[in-house]
């Protein structure tokens, strides 16, 4: 079978269909030998900052002389961003062949989109012989299918409002699916902001015979910012880690490669500063604060899918000397009001697009009037090759795409298209 008979059969499954629940990929990961089992894990839950806190940790373990596995989830332009290994500080997708042969392994296995995707994963992991498996969590932590994980590092990257329909909707019953990934004896690692939940966290870790420890933000230092990145410092237990530089102009950045700098330090003894400086150096993490040149103007990629993601890409549109475009689109299960609150005052033209998941987004006219609320040009844009004729003839200098990572993928595509 081939890499696109496999696309199509991969493509049959439900990706919206979601089983809270472990029986199914256990007994499917049973039936594989439990390849989870077979080396050491970083598993990574939170609302934000999961896949550039994975990016991170997987590149520094790379440099210091590591194989790593690395899942994250969603894609945004190809299905196998979800699976890479990294060595020598580059990532490698897993190759179409492998990715058909272990898909025609598994997918009679009755398992949803996901299970197939994270069993895959766990199994190519195991017959690349990684030293580091670095994994993500789809959806909450204590009933994903990741959390059949048990050799492991937690990290709970931060607490906010998403996906209230499935993991509730106070931020303590949310922040407790979360901590379901903590297992007895579990090394935790945490940057969660909020006092009440931190309280909570090291509750649950004492209950769970598990250590804990929080990101210290005093220890980030000098902070600052230019056209290139941020340069910030550090202080590493007893090691005082100056002007660390990374390529990425989003605030929150510092803060997930400190988190990275955390574990890395509870996997590796005598971390290499060199090692370290190099990965976050050249850190890149698709569809973050992305830019691209596209017809003399800058397109930026910014997968603010959220409220609390919202609220830091509300920070550098204040800073814009111009109000840029905003290509928009948001899911039912976000808190559109309130995220579109704080972006349209700072647009001068708004395009809303929801072609990239229609039966999960808000629709398109709601969309389009609570903008006007803020916006006076707010514009339906649903077919993605029209929009971007439309920007590529338009009077702007700077265009945001934004509000799902659904829709950075869908438009990244298309423009990674033109420019081929």
């Amino acid at each position: 079978m081939n890499y696109k008979n496999a696309l199509q059969e991969l493509s049959s499954f439900n990706m919206s269909r979601i089983n809270l629940g472990l029986d199914a990929i256990s007994n499917a990961a049973k039936i594989l030998g439990n390849p989870h089992l077979g080396y050491k894990t970083v598993h990574i839950a939170g609302t934000n900052g999961k896949g550039s806190v994975a990016c991170l940790t997987s590149h520094i373990l790379s440099c210091a002389g590591f194989k790593v596995g690395m899942y994250s989830s969603p894609h945004l332009c190809d299905v196998r961003e979800r699976i890479r290994i990294w060595e020598n500080g580059k990532s490698v997708l897993i190759s179409q062949k492998d990715f058909s042969e272990y898909f025609f392994k598994i997918k009679n296995l009755d398992l949803t989109y996901f299970e197939v995707l994270t069993i895959m994963a766990f199994l190519y992991f195991k017959d690349q012989g990684v030293d580091f498996a670095i994994i993500e969590t789809g959806l909450g932590g204590r009933l994903d299918a990741t959390n059949i994980l048990e050799n492991k590092l937690s990290v709970i990257t931060n607490i906010s409002f998403d996906h209230m329909d499935f993991l509730g909707n106070g931020l303590s019953k949310i922040a407790h699916e979360k901590f379901g990934i903590i297992k007895k004896g579990n090394t935790v690692i945490s940057g969660i902001r909020q006092k009440k939940l931190q309280l909570e966290l090291v509750k649950f870790c004492k209950v769970s015979n598990a250590s804990c420890e929080l990101l210290d933000r005093k220890k980030i230092k000098n902070v600052c910012v230019d056209n290139f990145g941020m340069s910030f410092d550090f202080v590493l237990e007893d090691l005082k880690i100056k002007k660390i530089f990374i390529p990425s102009q989003g605030l929150y950045q510092v803060e997930n490669a400190c988190l990275a700098l955390l574990v890395v330090s509870k996997l590796v003894s005598g971390l290499s500063l060199v090692a370290l400086r190099e990965a976050i150096s050249n850190f890149y993490w698709e569809g973050r604060m992305d830019s691209v040149a596209f017809a003399g103007k800058e397109l930026v990629f910014e997968g603010a899918h959220n409220l609390d993601g919202v609220k830091f890409l509300e920070k550098k549109l204040k800073q814009e000397k111009e109000k840029p475009v905003i290509v928009l689109g948001i899911l039912k299960d976000k808190a559109y009001k309130q995220m579109i609150s704080r972006l349209a005052p700072y647009a001068s033209t708004i395009f809303i697009n929801t072609s990239f998941y229609k039966e999960r987004s808000v629709d398109a006219e709601i969309l389009r009037k609570e903008c006007l609320r803020y916006c006076d040009k707010v514009f339906l844009k649903e077919d993605i090759n029209e929009l971007l004729e439309y920007i590529k003839n338009f009077n702007c200098r700077k265009v945001y795409v934004t509000g799902s990572l659904y829709l950075v993928g869908r438009v990244k595509v298309f423009v990674q298209e033109r420019h081929s």
